[in-house]
């Protein structure tokens, strides 16, 4: 009898999600229904993006072994790229996936799945976002590229229905982090005298400050003219002066041995590499993490002095969350400021230069990420009103100015992480400055018995692939237990050459292996998974 009413209940909860059905537009949009976020398919149901990131026949070129393992075997494997494209979007809709994600082939975007490209506006104007490069976007360089990638890639898909819609870009430097210890005021500082961007950045001065007396009374420094600082290319060349980390004492937390084993493999590749750079003669990593290397460790990585959301990235990464963190470092923090603070020895306040500059660099970050945001809405939507802007995937941080920013001009905020479990305090800080849904667009778990070496990629490795689907499992029910959010996409498709890609990553990140052959435990979990989502997230609705 009660095994009967709970077969009806969970029928009657499924027909709830099945029947959400709003006023359908032809496009993909977002609605509020209830409280509770979705995207709305063309016809007006209720949608959820369950995604896979770079479906590709192609795979990753092995600049060690000069071409692609994953092709040369699906080129034997299928007749041609079209029958390859074919069975893998079936395969992914067996699995509960719904949609193509960003680097994907457009040979799978005609086989009545949603799919999501990427226009790399940044990257046309200029930008890397794997070395971290920003591009100026004052400049009518930028404008231009922003109106070439709508021209190219938007207008000939403005009446596409199975588009969802588009990334802008891929993982842009918006603050100090792992690829440059610079903020964006201090990029647009070097800028040549006359350039749009370092005018932009002098307008603001100017507009902060009534005269250089007043700018010189509040950093503390002895500069001439506006002009002088037009010209220079740094703020150390006008003379202001910063705490240096390596005058601070540290503070004595040894890093733990699995963080450091993380820290050193991301860093230099191999533990031959790391005993090169250290002068050491380890045969293993359990040989190599001594105390007294630990702590080494620990006061190299005080100096880099690296930015406190990448450091909780990082830590969230490696451990999952903070009571994990404590019992790794046999601490009792109640927050990661306060360990941060203790690993680093921060004083409480800082200085009043320190603060006023970091005030300054606060402002400009705002102002460079709304032109950015700006310039590339216009471009798109003059050449493609119907579909939406999903916007710029950050990098596992996001700081706030950016958010401020870009609310206006998104429809939907893309975010990527590689942590144990879902990022939900920052997700949820994201949804309460912007207002506007959220999908998490990259995330993945990697696992040892592939018998890849898992030494570079994003995340630590877990054991097995049984941890793999545990791990998906929690993460992506616990991100759609939240209302605010409208879809997640797995990275990736296929495992990365054991040899290392184009930037070293030799990861088990696949859903499949360097031979097209499936992760079964994994996928037949996914697929479990992915079938309650609507359930899920249909009851997610009355949160605070």
């Amino acid at each position: 009898m009660l095994e009967g009413l709970l077969l009806v209940f969970m029928s009657l909860a499924m027909q709830d999600w099945e029947h959400l059905q709003v006023e359908g537009t032809g496009f993909f949009r977002t609605e509020e229904i209830d409280g509770v976020w979705w995207l709305v398919d063309p016809s007006g149901k209720a949608f959820i993006s369950k995604g896979v990131n770079h479906v590709t026949f192609r795979g990753d070129h092995s600049p060690a072994l000069g071409r692609s393992p994953y092709h040369d075997f699906v080129s034997k494997k299928y007749e041609s790229h079209q029958d390859w494209a074919e069975t893998v979007v079936e395969r992914m809709k067996g699995w509960g996936f719904n949609t193509i994600g960003a680097w994907s082939d457009s040979e799978t975007y005609v086989y009545d799945m949603a799919y999501t490209p990427i226009l790399n506006i940044g990257a046309n104007a200029g930008g890397d976002w794997r070395k971290g490069v920003f591009p100026d976007v004052f400049s009518e360089k930028f404008r231009e590229a922003a109106e070439a990638s709508a021209l190219k890639d938007c207008a000939p898909r403005r009446d596409d229905p199975m588009l969802l819609g588009y990334f802008i870009d891929n993982e842009l430097r918006w603050a100090a982090d792992w690829r440059s210890e610079n903020d964006l005021f201090d990029d647009f500082l070097a800028f040549p005298a006359g350039s749009p961007g370092k005018n932009a950045l002098m307008t603001m001065l100017k507009g902060m400050y009534e005269n250089i007396d007043g700018l010189n009374k509040s950093w503390q420094t002895e500069i001439g003219s506006f002009d002088d600082i037009e010209k220079a290319s740094s703020l150390s060349e006008l003379g202001v002066e910063f705490p240096s980390p390596e005058d601070q004492k540290f503070a004595g937390l040894p890093m733990p041995k699995p963080a450091a084993k993380l820290y050193l493999n991301q860093t230099y590749g191999s533990l031959q590499k790391v005993n090169e750079v250290y002068n050491t003669n380890a045969s293993s990593y359990d040989e190599l993490l001594t105390k007294d290397f630990l702590i080494k460790l620990s006061e190299e990585i005080q100096i880099l002095n690296l930015p406190r959301e990448f450091i909780i990235m990082g830590l969230e990464m490696i451990y999952g969350n903070l009571e994990k963190v404590n019992k790794a470092f046999e601490t009792d923090f109640n927050s990661y400021d306060e360990l941060i603070d203790a690993f680093y020895n921060k004083p409480s306040g800082e200085s009043p230069v320190v603060e006023e500059i970091k005030k300054v660099e606060s402002k400009f970050l705002e102002k460079v990420a709304e032109q950015y945001f700006k310039v590339c809405n216009e471009a798109i939507k003059k050449y493609d009103p119907n579909h939406l802007i999903l916007g710029c995937r950050f990098a596992g941080y996001a700081p706030t100015e950016v958010v401020k920013a870009m609310k206006n001009y998104v429809d939907v905020v893309s975010y990527n992480n590689y942590s144990k479990t879902a990022p939900l305090e920052r997700l949820e800080e994201i949804y309460k400055i912007t207002g506007k849904p959220i999908m998490l667009t990259e995330f993945s778990f990697k696992a040892m018995d592939s018998g890849l070496p898992n030494t570079k990629g994003a995340g630590s490795p877990v054991e097995t692939q049984q941890d793999r689907a545990d791990l998906f499992d929690g993460y992506v029910t616990a991100l759609m237990e939240q209302p605010y959010m409208v879809g997640f996409h797995w990275f990736e498709h296929a495992d990365e050459p054991a040899e290392g890609r184009f930037d070293g990553e030799n990861s088990n990140y696949g859903l499949v292996n360097i031979k097209d052959e499936t992760w079964e435990i994994l996928t037949s979990r996914m697929k479990e998974v992915n079938a309650k989502i609507e359930k899920i997230h249909i009851n997610s609705g009355g949160k605070e």
